[in-house]
């Protein structure tokens, strides 16, 4: 819980009833607000200020682009992981193995956009391969969030699927809660084990020590102007120490400042720590010792979260189930002993993930890991965990998670790119073949939309385009949405090119770009009060100030535009009495 510094009673001089005036502030607080002394990272303030800011946040914090999610929920590695399911459930199913319910639990759903793309792709693949999967799955979608999973049903991202999908609110590393479900087919983490609780260790002349945080709130003198508290309620609170103590300084988090150092720690105490020692000493130590110098420091990062999460979910699987993982990471031992401390989205925390502990460990579980090739140069990493052999299976996930299909579309991308402005013809064959290696990425999709509709002018062609790329996506993306209402604009199909504004802005109000098009729409036929108004809400979205001028171009031409309509209305009343 947030500990505050007490040295000194609010108000400083209890007598007076003034509020206390800035220069007094300033003076209590030279050095900011004490929030918290040296505490392990993972139960630190800095940890459950991130936990607190996923709880509150939900799927805001993805839809607002607080954390960057296209590359795990652009349909790609959800269509491959149906892709990879439908081959588990053939080879199972010509051995005589796969009778009754398929059971697929995913934790983390986020958004629930990789429950819905990988359904979608499953439920395609069945019916092109005239196979009774689909009928028979239902997919758990869990999150520890409940504002995750009340903005899922709110948007219906997972409506169409009806009775296939159960939401449910649980913690990953308590999978146990989930035993009464009975068995899983399969389990997916998907860019989860980096947020959950993990430990940074150092081991130095032969001792080990872990990292502490302690934290401070800079400027606290900002509280009124940040939140609607005073200074000396925003205190009270944070004595409190409950929840509504985080949830109060979750709009202060850029203010939140950390310092930190590493303390002594028996390793026993660590989790997983028998796990760390034995890979210190077999793997990572003869690496340093061998390329940096003898007798070196060692440092890594601990996911016993995400170990804890795995290991409590071997009972929930089926003996011939299978587990797979995508997630960020270090996959090789230089990357391990220098990783970066941790990263932040928002107030979100991630850190991550060590893969070549996480390996062995799944390994020491009686588990067989496959890797796909290629899988280090990807930004992304994925893992296929089974205690079955499963050679169809596990032969399926590697080539389907190769990296040489990513690297090739990102290669087709950049070229299209390049090309859609000197040779359109060119772009689009390179956009099309990457489609037609991904024909769930959605964003592919829409980025191919945009070149027929801006370069190719191919207005009814894009918006056929832009309407798939929707029916993947029809919730988490106001991008799609006001990409679909300029080209309705070039159709001239201006009521349908509102909606499609107007649901981009219900979707994300932050969305200044859908903002903007309204009020110029709005403008176009003369509803001038109104895109007025739709310019103050791109101005005040556009965090980065990146459209600003643009904006307040357009707001200067509605007003002169409004003028000129005033007057000419004048003058028509005029002429009537003359």
């Amino acid at each position: 819980m947030p500990t505050v510094d007490d040295r000194s009673a609010w108000p400083p001089v209890a007598e007076t009833k003034q509020p206390a005036s800035m220069d007094d502030i300033v003076a209590r607080f030279p050095n900011g607000l004490a929030l918290e002394d040296f505490t392990p990272f993972h139960r630190s303030l800095e940890l459950r200020l991130s936990r607190a800011y996923w709880r509150k946040r939900g799927g805001q914090a993805f839809t607002e682009r607080e954390v960057p999610n296209d590359i795990t929920n652009d349909g790609t590695r959800a269509a491959r992981a149906a892709e990879v399911l439908f081959a588990h459930c053939i080879e199972l199913a010509e051995s005589g193995g796969l009778g009754g319910p398929i059971r697929v639990l995913e934790f983390g759903v986020g958004l629930g956009l990789f429950a819905r793309l990988f359904l979608w792709s499953f439920r395609d693949l069945c019916g092109r391969e005239k196979r009774d999967f689909f009928a028979r799955l239902t997919y758990y979608a869990t999150d520890v969030s409940e504002r995750n999973l009340a903005d899922i049903q709110r948007l219906g991202t997972l409506e169409e699927f009806g009775e296939h999908v159960r939401l449910g609110q649980v913690d990953a590393t308590r999978p146990d809660e989930l035993l009464p479900l009975g068995a899983m087919r399969a389990i997916f983490h998907n860019y989860l084990y980096d947020a959950l609780p993990q430990s940074l260790v150092l081991r130095q002349d032969g001792r080990w020590y872990e990292l502490y945080i302690q934290a401070r709130l800079e400027d606290p003198w900002r509280v009124p102007e940040l939140t609607d508290m005073s200074l000396p309620s925003f205190i009270e609170i944070l004595r409190r120490g409950d929840e509504d103590s985080l949830d109060a300084l979750v709009p202060l988090f850029s203010y939140v400042q950390a310092e930190r150092s590493f303390f002594p720690v028996d390793l026993t105490t660590v989790p997983f720590g028998a796990e760390v020692q034995q890979f210190a000493d077999a793997a990572l130590q003869p690496w340093v010792d061998a390329t940096v110098g003898q007798d070196r420091n060692v440092r890594m990062w601990v996911p016993w979260g995400g170990m804890t999460s795995f290991q409590g979910s071997i009972p929930l699987l089926e003996p011939d189930g299978l587990m797979l993982f995508t997630d960020y990471g270090s996959t090789e031992l230089s990357e391990v002993t220098g990783a970066r401390v941790y990263q932040r989205y928002g107030a979100g925390v991630c850190v991550n993930v060590n893969f070549p502990l996480l390996d062995g460990f799944m390994r020491s579980q009686g588990f067989q890991v496959s890797v796909p090739a290629g899988d280090d140069d990807l930004p992304l990493h994925a893992r296929l965990a089974s205690k079955a052999a499963l050679p169809r299976t596990h032969v399926r996930f590697v080539d389907a998670f190769a990296a040489a299909d990513f690297e090739a579309m990102d290669t087709h991308l950049a070229d299209g790119r390049r090309l859609s402005r000197k040779d359109v013809a060119k772009a689009l064959e390179h956009y099309r073949s990457a489609v037609q290696m991904f024909p769930c990425n959605w964003k592919v999709l829409a980025e191919l939309a945009h070149v027929e509709n801006a370069f190719a002018e191919n207005h009814e062609g894009a918006l056929a385009l832009i309407d798939q790329a929707i029916a993947l996506n029809p919730t988490c993306s106001s991008d799609l949405w006001s990409e679909r209402g300029d080209i309705l604009v070039l159709l001239g199909q201006m009521a349908e090119a509102e909606r499609s504004y107007a649901r981009g802005v219900a979707l994300n109000g932050m969305h200044s770009r859908c903002h903007y098009n309204l009020a110029w729409l709005w403008a176009e036929q003369g509803r001038f009060p109104e895109a007025l108004e739709a310019c103050g809400r791109a101005l005040a979205t556009d965090r980065t100030g990146a459209a600003s001028e643009t904006i307040l171009a357009k707001q200067k031409d509605i007003l002169a535009r409004r003028r000129e309509a005033y007057d000419a209305e004048r003058e028509r009343i005029l002429l009537r009495h003359t």
